[in-house]
């Protein structure tokens, strides 16, 4: 089914089945984190984690759009609610695709990524971007579309902080999420906290 094929259309489609049956699969979906095993009562999280879970679920709301709700179908705790935002992500000024060929950018620096508002159309949805899951986040910096944030720690105090520091002016100024993200008044200290919540979400962990 899988051999050599002259349509790029049926190419297409079955390179996308092939996509979709491994992201299926028991290797892309180990469900195998330390908050898995605490969730099945096989562990406990230390001090620092748990006081990130409760800031996740609480006065940071990160859990407004990263669900720790199980999904129904599954059952499995999915860490996004698949809809979305404008973050207000600034322009990440080290981007390669202002440089690249014109023939792939032909706008070169004045490029704008509107995310979901180009794919549709429809100027309510410039600047939006689907939230992805934070499962094995540890491993998908640098951190939002573009890769503004190098690092969890930054990606976590920009969402916090967002608002109230010096940061550059959001690359779409519209339809920006301001009411769940941007002002949580996180301390340092409990921004760390998440951060290590966050690093419970690595797949891999060996229960002692």
């Amino acid at each position: 089914m899988y051999g050599r094929i002259k349509d790029p259309e049926i190419a297409y489609e079955q390179l996308c089945e092939a996509l979709a049956a491994f992201e299926s699969s028991a290797v892309f979906n180990e469900f195998t984190s330390k908050y898995d095993y605490y969730l099945a009562g096989k562990v406990e999280l230390t001090e620092q984690e748990n006081f990130g879970l409760s800031l996740f679920e609480g006065k940071g709301r990160c859990n407004s759009c990263h669900l720790t709700t199980p999904e129904p179908e599954s059952g499995r705790v999915l860490f996004t609610n698949f809809h979305y935002y404008n973050l207000g992500i600034p322009r990440n000024t080290k981007n390669p695709f202002y440089s690249t060929f014109e023939s792939i950018n032909p706008q070169g620096e004045a490029a704008v990524d509107y995310g979901l508002g180009a794919v549709v159309n429809d100027v309510n949805q410039n600047g939006k971007f689907r939230v992805p899951t934070l499962r094995n986040v540890q491993y998908t910096g640098p951190y939002f579309h573009n890769g503004y944030c190098a690092t969890l720690q930054e990606a976590v105090h920009f969402l916090n902080a967002r608002d109230v520091d010096a940061y550059p002016a959001p690359e779409v100024r519209q339809n920006v999420a301001h009411q769940i993200t941007g002002s949580s008044h996180l301390k340092a200290d409990e921004e760390q906290a998440i951060v290590a919540f966050l690093l419970c979400l690595t797949d891999g962990y060996e229960p002692q």
